[in-house]
């Protein structure tokens, strides 16, 4: 990760804001990621606001809160159901964050996405 971050560095610029996404799992946020980056988290509607951020906290004493990626949907395989949350329970969890001060939200995937080559992403 410090060569990938050296190399990022390199060709855009020192003043570019680097930051690590790491699940609410205490392992991934102790091991994914070094000191000179910024740790966020990511979780989905349906987990608790104020353990994620939490634990975020342990990890990232100073800043702000951020979800850098909260899920408002799932991504769809061939041959499964398609994956759907009802935009209400999306809302609910994501007036929690919004109501965290100093807290940062990015809606993952919010619309869109990659047909990869007509295969959409299915194995």
């Amino acid at each position: 990760m410090l060569a990938m971050e050296q190399m990022l560095r390199k060709y855009l610029s020192q003043k570019v804001f680097l930051y690590t996404t790491d699940p609410i799992i205490d392992q991934a946020l102790q091991c994914g990621s070094i000191s000179s980056l910024y740790r966020t988290v990511d979780f989905g509607a349906g987990h608790d606001v104020n353990k994620s951020f939490a634990l975020q906290r342990k990890y990232q004493p100073k800043g702000p809160y951020v979800n850098s990626e909260y899920y408002t949907g799932w991504f769809d395989n061939w041959g499964e159901g398609h994956h759907a949350e009802r935009p209400e329970y999306i809302a609910h969890y994501l007036d929690q964050i919004l109501s965290f001060e100093n807290a940062s939200v990015n809606l993952y995937l919010f619309e869109g996405g990659s047909n990869r080559n007509f295969m959409n992403g299915g194995s």
